[in-house]
């Protein structure tokens, strides 16, 4: 299962959070923990987005040019609500990924960056 050393990085209109973690990846799918303990994982093959800590659970599918909906699950509320989502762009290079979005009018710049491979177990 290999590990990475990655570059997270998520700009909005009004944030600019940057941070480096570690993170698996296994069969297509990169998972980590942003600073604030939330688990994170991107689906490469389908372009979903997952977020899930103590207070939600979202789930976010990109496709180029077209308007998909997204999911917030809010656990002290145990409500689901949806968002649309308009992805403008979606670019991969190996195990990178920059994804731009529009998300309630909040355009959005969702970029992982693998900096090294730390371990590959056989």
């Amino acid at each position: 299962m290999p590990k990475l050393d990655v570059l997270i990085s998520v700009k909005s209109n009004d944030s600019n959070l940057e941070y480096k973690t570690t993170a698996i990846l296994t069969e297509d799918i990169i998972k980590y923990k942003s600073e604030d303990n939330t688990t994170e994982m991107f689906d490469y093959t389908n372009n979903r987005l997952t977020r899930e800590n103590s207070e939600l659970r979202m789930n976010y599918i990109f496709d180029i040019n077209k308007e998909t909906k997204g999911t917030v699950f809010v656990k002290d509320l145990n409500r689901e609500l949806e968002v649309n989502i308009k992805t403008n762009k979606i670019e991969r290079n190996k195990n990178d990924v920059e994804i731009e979005f529009v998300v309630e009018d909040n355009t959005i710049k969702y970029h992982i960056e693998v900096i090294k491979w730390v371990y590959i177990q056989s």
